[in-house]
């Protein structure tokens, strides 16, 4: 099993269609964290390796999806450094790309969820292993321009192909 011995890779996943995407996490007994990334396809009962995540290796992390887009950022490293940079995975094409660097400093252990194309996270704490600070901020992250929602089951992301007809 590739997550046996690991922990922390609880909020870095995220889910896309009927797939479930994790990695990462470190390895307390080995002292060590990873950076492969995962997708479990619900339907095959199967798990494939995908794109390696190409930021810094990372536990703790926070990951939602947006449209057919993941994103994972946030955690720490294997010393414990809080990081503060996100990473977009785009599925449809299994690569991942820089996308935002978070104000300030980093944290981890945050939770997260989506409501209305809108993810938002919130909490967290800095340099948790150091006995750091504890946070109750509630941040957003949304794509510009937002998704448009015609029905409660068919969302319009930005560069999406639809044809409508009527």
């Amino acid at each position: 099993n590739f997550i046996s011995g690991r922990r922390d890779i609880d909020r870095g996943v995220f889910v896309i269609g009927n797939n479930a995407y994790l990695g990462m996490g470190n390895d307390t007994a080995k002292n060590s964290s990873y950076n492969d990334f995962w997708k479990y396809d619900q339907a095959a009962n199967a798990w494939t390796q995908m794109a390696y995540f190409p930021g810094k290796s990372r536990h703790g992390a926070v990951g939602f999806s947006l449209c057919t887009n993941g994103y994972i950022g946030l955690g720490q490293d294997a010393l414990a450094y809080d990081l503060n940079d996100f990473w977009k995975y785009d599925s449809n094409v299994n690569s991942w790309s820089v996308d935002v660097i978070l104000p300030g400093s980093g944290r981890c252990d945050l939770p997260s969820f989506v409501v209305n194309n809108r993810a938002f996270i919130c909490t967290g704490t800095a340099n948790a292993s150091w006995g750091g600070n504890n946070y109750t901020a509630l941040l957003e992250y949304s794509l510009n321009p937002l998704p448009i929602t015609i029905t409660n089951n068919l969302t319009i992301c930005t560069g999406t192909m639809i044809t409508l007809s009527a």
